[in-house]
């Protein structure tokens, strides 16, 4: 039976690998661009530049809602965990013992 710690950690983990993927496709999408910097545009690549530039929005634009995401919910996550380790702190002052927790399997 998956705990809820482990349906989280695999959805963090979906999430990254996918990030990691997109944001490498971004990039490299800019050092596509790359060629054209410094360049007059002319007509024969003009075209080609304007289809990297859309590429380059669309790629941003399948990302954005994650770190979006990411950036609004960062204070509320950092307010969290202080607020945990707080509360495990004064239970430790009033004399509770810390256990292990459960293994995951």
């Amino acid at each position: 039976m998956s705990t809820g710690k482990n349906t989280v950690d695999r959805m963090i983990n979906k999430l990254d690998n996918i990030l990691v993927k997109k944001w490498d496709d971004y990039i490299k999408l800019h050092e596509s661009l790359d060629q054209y910097r410094g360049k007059s545009l002319s007509e024969t690549n003009l075209h080609e530049a304007n289809k990297i530039l859309k590429q380059i929005q669309l790629a941003f634009h399948e990302i954005y809602p994650a770190y979006n995401f990411i950036a609004y919910r960062y204070q509320s996550a950092v307010n969290a965990i202080n607020e945990y380790n707080n509360f495990i702190e004064s239970i430790k002052t009033a004399g509770a013992k810390e256990e292990p927790l459960p293994s995951e399997h």
